[in-house]
């Protein structure tokens, strides 16, 4: 299984891998020890995707049916302790099955951050859209989605996502269709012409969409590149790289 990292007060904290994997933490020293993270019936559940910011920890990827464990809803910690997760602690619906979409052909793939004109957004990736998530002043419901999504074209997964950092404002990342610049994708919405990848359309065409789950993507700031492995043709392991 894959799994997404975080690190909150110099302690790792990791989620994924497997179905039904626990979600732990590792101070760097002897074994590492399972969070006590369960739905509202008091049953542990996994999740896929772990991320943090704002003093907060973030979970997804659920497999649930309740309102607080299904894969369209984001769980968050309490304030400053990523060990705690109170079933309340939602964003994204209150519906059985709701949250940021319909679950059925669209499902959360995990977290991002960006900082543009119009605030400091956590980033919630979908396999249809990408969702932006503001931090507000009520401290009972500290956070709220904003009135639209970021980006009308959604991302493959976590690892398949790139800040290119504050000054440059832009994002570049992998959905099912094409490579993106997140300015470009604001701008022009699923214009295909106006994907980064254009130009290599029929290479990508050749991505084994199977397994594009597995893309992962790093920042090369030193280079100015930004660098992608993805799986092609038949192969069910990253096989091309792209920069």
């Amino acid at each position: 299984g894959r799994w997404t990292f975080a690190q909150h007060k110099n302690i790792l904290y990791f989620a994924g891998g497997a179905d039904g994997d626990t979600i732990c933490t590792w101070t760097g020293a002897g074994n590492v020890t399972a969070i006590t993270f369960v739905n509202a019936a008091a049953a542990p559940i996994d999740a896929k995707y772990i991320f943090q910011k704002w003093n907060y920890g973030f979970l997804a990827g659920m497999n649930g049916t309740g309102a607080e464990d299904n894969p369209m809803v984001v769980r968050y910690s309490a304030l400053g302790d990523m060990t705690a997760w109170p079933a309340g602690n939602t964003i994204g619906g209150t519906s059985s099955i709701g949250g940021f979409d319909s679950f059925g052909d669209n499902w959360i793939t995990g977290f991002a951050e960006y900082t543009d004109n119009d605030g400091d957004w956590l980033l919630v990736l979908t396999r249809k859209q990408i969702y932006g998530v503001l931090q507000g002043d009520n401290p009972l419901a500290p956070f709220y989605v904003g009135a639209n999504g970021i980006a009308a074209n959604g991302c493959v997964h976590q690892h398949a996502f790139v800040s290119l950092g504050v000054d440059s404002g832009d994002a570049v990342y992998i959905s099912e269709n094409g490579i993106h610049s997140l300015r470009q994708s604001q701008q022009h919405g699923q214009r295909v012409d106006k994907f980064l990848s254009w130009k290599i359309r029929d290479t990508f065409k050749n991505v084994n969409k199977a397994y594009l789950h597995l893309a992962t993507a790093a920042y090369w700031p030193e280079e100015g590149m930004v660098i992608f492995s993805l799986p092609q043709l038949a192969s069910a392991t990253n096989n091309l790289v792209l920069a």
